[in-house]
């Protein structure tokens, strides 16, 4: 009788830990599906504001090709070398301020690198 009751009793532990096993798995695989679409859709975070910079980056562009392909009897100009000096200026005045936003190849971010919880920074008291 004993032999009976231990192999049910084993029986019924091993239906237990597959059941619990197969219900885990499906909610895990569930959530990592779940992240992988949302991180499909949101846009990478450097590009949050490209909306606003990309006109502007359009206009230095035009400003600097229409400068340089103005008539050489305008261009040996006063006014004209003017013209071509601002606009050539204005769009690498824009492409340096952009590229400097810009995130390095490689390094870390803050949403890559969350803070370590720890003690807030201390200052020296100064005595005297």
């Amino acid at each position: 009788m004993r032999l009976i009751l231990f192999f049910l009793g084993g029986f019924m532990l091993a239906n237990l830990v597959v059941a619990g096993s197969s219900m885990i798995r499906p909610q895990a695989h569930e959530q990592q599906r779940m992240f992988r679409d949302a991180n499909k859709s949101a846009p990478a975070p450097w590009t949050a504001n490209e909306r606003y910079i990309e006109p502007t980056r359009k206009n230095a562009r035009r400003s600097a090709l229409d400068a340089l392909a103005m008539p050489l009897a305008v261009a040996c100009s006063s006014t004209g070398r003017a013209q071509i000096v601002d606009a050539l200026a204005f769009y690498y005045g824009q492409r340096a301020r952009s590229g400097a936003s810009m995130p390095k190849p490689g390094a870390r971010t803050a949403a890559a690198s969350p803070r370590r919880p720890g003690p807030p920074p201390t200052t020296a008291a100064s005595s005297g």
